[in-house]
């Protein structure tokens, strides 16, 4: 009986297997369309294995990579990898709700209201890392990718406290290296950095649940204040959009991060930047649309380029880059998200899409052509001639040579703790058949790709292109300055503009309410006499150049601009800055002066009465010979991430701090002179502070340093020698992560950070 079923199922199997032979000997080879249907066929194989060259860089899909692969993965189990951990805790009905929500997810029933609560212990016993930090997390994610089963899934985290962080993050993502193309993504965002775009910070980790090993992960930073702050900008709104309605510029619906918050603290930057969008949304495609008045083109084009140049088209398509309105510079600039390099695209760039609008290049042209040609279109020469000018810079051997000596050791590390676990290539979708398998030898490739298409386009277009004359940058009606060298310059209330002024010996008067923005490389100086600038009203110099010698400041007084947040009298901003000898005396202002993001050399600077902070730093470098406070209602020298290397810093009666030192600023003086001072010296969120000498009078605190916002690192003070007229030790505020060192001997005694902030703030 046996037999004869045996010899049944064998019989059929062999005329099946039959039938099977002739039907794909027919579809392959039989009639007119049999060369179409084999395309078809073989290509869908090879796009689903991942063969050919266009998956080169992120594929093992050739023998020799795969067998290099398997070397690589059995040779990285056997080494401990020196990565932080997190340890997931979580009860069982907090386990459940996650799963909940992750099978709604893989059912298109997403409810982003559902968040679990759990634990997150962080620990490294290389570094002595061992933090539990309280958090909220629901699954994320738009691709089954992200939620398939409760071991791989992704999250969506936000820490609860407002002092915890996890690695310097309060709101993050943590997921499988695959949903963001592994290595690429990190190198993508590392890049973009180094050119002062801003970026995420991408953290591989070791993830445990309730103490069970899930394998490699990694934490991508979310869009909060402090991405802002580290990559050193003024906090401003972050806008995404709203992916669920349209992809398509531009009937984008625009969604603020912490919108609320927009809303209720600063409504003017709020409106200013939405109306922005709005206007951008409306006109784009108008003659007198100028987009220099909209976007920051120099980061823009940097950021277009290096896409271009690592293939990372996914990342400038309009769900994928966000927006941050700085309102310091009034001005868009981009946030690396995303770039998720791609097979394909190799003979693409978008110089392609300015010499044909219609080009197709797959996905990115498909959703995201009109926001493209709001860029790459001949209107905008300035903005093209940048990209063009930055690409063959990123495409030169000179770059590329020291940026893959940078980063090589840093991801060969982060790739050999990926190949730790066996990866799947990344297919968009879904995972490979083949692994993982970075390579950068294609992106070598594509440069001289890149290279003929730019001496092309420079050969056929660029020069025939006419330049459209730059408005201000400044979306208010303003007045030029017309004036006679031989009078005293009096303005009236409003908005005045003035490029390339140069002054000797002519005085400024501003009436209430008048501001004058100087723009291009400006000259004030006092050559016979003192330079004399009065009255209630502001100056500003954007971008350019300023020189300031032998010219008093007096009355002076900050005016709020919707939509922007120039804090100072004097606001000198992305400039060069040269001062020889000033005063600058009975301010209104939250600063008396306000330098952003500037280079800076100081001869002589005295404040006299100033409302608030005296001398105002965000970010730049700063050199100085002396500066002098006298009479100041908070500090007198306040440092947000910039550095400074200084002679003499002397202050009285200063309210608060004679020098604040934050955000992880590098100082360096050869002597503080105090008297009447609250704070002599304070050192903050991981700065640097060395000091040669300090002499200090009737002083409440001499130093201190301490945590205020605690996503940065330790502070540290240095001082090789001090003196009081009583000395008192148990002043000195340190906290227990922070540092003080006098004369080579550290401080031993301790305090609260939470104390300190009392006792300062």
């Amino acid at each position: 009986m046996y037999k004869i079923l045996f010899n049944l199922l064998r019989n059929f199997l062999s005329i099946l297997g039959l039938f099977v032979i002739v039907a794909v000997f027919l579809i392959l080879f039989y009639g007119e369309s049999a060369k179409q249907r084999r395309g078809i066929i073989f290509n869908t194989i090879e796009s689903f294995v991942g063969l050919g060259v266009k998956y080169d860089g992120f594929i093992a899909n050739t023998p020799k990579k795969f067998f290099h692969f398997a070397y690589l993965t059995l040779s990285n189990k056997f080494v401990e990898h020196d990565f932080n951990s997190l340890n997931l805790e979580i009860d069982l009905e907090n386990l459940k709700l996650l799963e909940k929500a992750r099978l709604q997810k893989l059912e298109g029933k997403d409810d982003t209201k559902v968040w679990a609560k759990a634990k997150i212990k962080i620990f490294n016993s290389k570094n002595g890392l061992n933090q539990l930090v309280n958090v909220k997390l629901r699954p994320k994610g738009d691709r089954e990718l992200h939620y398939l089963n409760l071991d791989s899934m992704s999250y969506k985290i936000d820490v609860r406290g407002k002092k915890n962080f996890i690695l310097n993050m309060e709101e993050m993502s943590l997921q499988k290296p695959i949903v963001r193309n592994y290595s690429w993504e990190i190198l993508y965002q590392k890049i973009l950095r180094t050119e002062n775009i801003l970026s995420l910070d991408i953290i591989p980790v070791k993830l445990y649940r309730n103490g069970r090993y899930l394998g490699v992960f990694v934490l991508e930073e979310g869009f909060g204040k402090e991405l802002l702050e580290k990559q050193e900008r003024k906090e401003g709104p972050i806008i995404g959009i709203n992916e669920n309605l349209t992809h398509f510029f531009p009937s984008l619906t625009y969604e603020y991060y912490s919108e609320n918050y927009w809303k209720k603290e600063f409504p003017d930057i709020y409106s200013q930047s939405n109306n922005k969008l709005e206007i951008i949304k409306t006109n784009f495609k108008n003659q007198d649309f100028y987009i220099f008045n909209y976007f920051d083109l120099d980061l823009w084009a940097r950021y277009f380029a290096i896409s271009d140049f690592l293939k990372m088209f996914h990342g400038t398509v309009t769900k994928s880059v966000k927006l941050y309105y700085n309102p310091t510079t009034n001005l868009f600039e981009p946030i690396a998200f995303d770039g998720h390099y791609q097979s394909g695209y190799n003979n693409f760039s978008f110089i392609d899409f300015v010499n044909n609008p219609k080009v197709k290049c797959g996905y990115a042209c498909s959703v995201s052509h009109d926001w493209y040609g709001l860029f790459f279109n001949h209107n905008n020469p300035k903005f093209l001639e940048k990209y063009i000018e930055y690409l063959k810079f990123y495409t030169s051997e000179i770059f590329q040579n020291n940026f893959y000596e940078i980063f090589s050791d840093q991801i060969s590390e982060i790739n050999n703790f990926f190949y730790s676990d066996y990866q799947h290539s990344d297919r968009v979708f879904y995972g490979g058949v083949l692994p993982y398998y970075f390579d950068f030898s294609p992106i070598k490739k594509r440069t001289i790709n890149l290279k003929k298409k730019i001496f092309q386009y420079e050969n056929d277009k660029l020069n025939s292109i006419k330049i459209k004359d730059q408005k201000t940058l400044i979306n208010y009606e303003a007045k030029d300055l017309i004036f006679n060298k031989n009078e005293k310059i009096k303005l009236s209330k409003g908005i005045w503009k003035a490029k390339n002024l140069n002054l000797i010996d002519t005085d400024i008067v501003l009436k209430e309410g008048s501001i004058l923005i100087l723009e291009g490389v400006s000259s004030l100086k006092g050559i016979n006499k003192k330079l004399l600038i009065t009255g209630p009203g502001m100056l500003v110099q954007i971008n350019g150049e300023i020189t300031l010698d032998n010219v008093k400041f007096n009355g002076l007084k900050n005016i709020k601009l919707d939509g922007l947040n120039w804090s100072g009298a004097i606001n000198l901003i992305h400039t060069k800055v040269i001062i020889g000898k000033i005063n600058i005396e009975n301010t209104i202002s939250e600063d008396s002066i306000n330098i952003v993001n500037s280079n800076t050399v100081i001869d002589k600077i005295n404040v006299i009465n100033a409302q608030n902070d005296a001398i105002d730093i965000d970010f730049g470098d700063i050199q100085f010979n002396y500066i002098y406070c006298s009479i100041s209602g908070n500090d007198c020298l306040d440092t947000s991430g910039a550095n400074v290397n200084g002679n003499i810093l002397k202050g009285m009666n200063i309210s608060d701090k004679l020098g604040s030192f934050g955000e992880s600023s590098n100082i360096k003086i050869n002597i503080v002179n105090g008297e009447k001072v609250n704070v002599g010296v304070a050192a903050k969120d991981g700065s640097n502070v060395k000091i040669n000498q300090i002499n200090l009078k009737k002083i409440n605190i001499p130093m201190a340093s301490y945590q205020k916002k605690f996503f940065y690192g330790a502070s540290l003070i240095e001082v090789d020698r001090i003196s009081f007229d009583k000395q008192n030790n148990s002043n000195y505020l340190v906290s227990y992560k922070d540092r003080l060192t006098i004369s080579n001997k550290e401080f031993k005694k301790k305090t609260s950070n939470d104390e300190i902030l009392k006792q300062i703030y």
